[in-house]
């Protein structure tokens, strides 16, 4: 089958975009800072909970 040149170029665009979005840095930074930082800030506020007695309540603001 022979292809035109509108099509190729289309073909090359859809190849190259498909590329870029799997391999990109940003889908990697995307991915990797979420996996990371959920899990680190859970365990921050889990830590921070159970220690809450060892500092004292300041006053002078509302809960």
């Amino acid at each position: 089958m022979k292809l035109n040149g509108r099509r190729k170029a289309v073909m090359r665009y859809e190849q190259r975009k498909n590329t870029r979005s799997r391999d990109s840095p940003v889908v990697l930074a995307c991915t990797v800072g979420v996996l990371t930082e959920v899990p680190v800030m859970l365990s921050l506020v889990c830590f921070i909970n159970k220690t809450r007695h060892c500092f004292p309540e300041e006053r002078g603001y509302n809960r």
